[in-house]
């Protein structure tokens, strides 16, 4: 009776993780309500866009690496953008891509050069409603540009974090390596991802993504065998990318990473 009791008291607690889930998912999916508006800082990057063979268009910025060498392959970094940044004007989605901010930085850009991708999720549409016809993006993308297709990384914060776990489950074999900040996703992939390299980051005191989510998958892949990395900031909350980006060694590993 008594183990009845403790299993009846444990059900709850495990729909509530799930449900927890869904709503800050249902959050980071809604975009912002104010109009659509110009960023500066989308400025260096090439607008673009691609309809793919369902219909559906993908909105992109597209940076191309400083000394462009045709006869170069060079590795390809997919970062999404944050939940404020959801819309169809394709420019904002670079304020809300703070690795597409820290990548085109020139010294970044002299030492790690690379395609910075930077689609545009519509409003009221998660990363998991559009990450086919991205992958189908980045697929034409290898047909037209020196691609190194061993060396495609996504990264994301916040609604982008949850973002990067859906895009390497969703399609494993295309991703070298992963940066999930502030994100959560769904820990039946860590079979799937398990050789993938991931580090990590998450603020502990994260009031909107609670640091128990990120963790839980990690502790996923690290039960099937896994080696991801996983870095904690005490005391920080929801906006740590800055921290993030001045972590020592962060780019070196980055590119470091090939798919076999």
């Amino acid at each position: 009776m008594t183990l009845i009791i403790a299993i009846a008291a444990l059900v709850p607690l495990v729909d509530y993780g799930w449900q927890l889930r869904g709503e800050i998912k249902n959050k980071m999916t809604a975009g912002s309500n104010q109009p659509p508006q110009r960023s500066e800082l989308a400025e260096p990057f090439e607008a673009r866009f691609f309809v793919g063979h369902s219909g559906d268009t993908v909105r992109y910025r597209l940076m191309k690496p400083l000394n462009y060498d045709l006869k170069k392959k060079y590795p390809l970094v997919a970062c999404l953008h944050h939940g404020g940044a959801h819309g169809s004007d394709n420019s904002i989605q670079i304020d809300g891509a703070g690795a597409a901010q820290f990548l085109s930085l020139y010294t970044n850009r002299i030492k790690y050069p690379a395609f910075i991708f930077v689609p545009q999720c519509p409003k009221n549409l998660g990363w998991q409603d559009i990450d086919a016809p991205v992958f189908e993006t980045i697929d034409w993308l290898e047909t037209v540009f020196p691609v190194n297709t061993k060396k495609i990384y996504v990264t994301g914060v916040s609604g982008g974090g949850f973002g990067s776990w859906d895009f390497i489950g969703a399609r494993p074999t295309m991703f070298a390596a992963a940066i999930p900040v502030c994100g959560a996703g769904d820990t039946s992939i860590a079979q799937a991802i398990v050789n993938i390299p991931v580090w990590a980051f998450q603020g502990e005191k994260d009031d909107l993504v609670p640091a128990k989510l990120q963790w839980e998958m990690i502790s996923a892949i690290r039960n099937a065998g896994g080696h991801p990395r996983y870095t904690e900031l005490a005391g920080a909350g929801h906006n740590i990318w800055d921290e993030v980006s001045q972590t020592p060694g962060l780019l070196d590993w980055l590119f470091a990473q090939e798919r076999k």
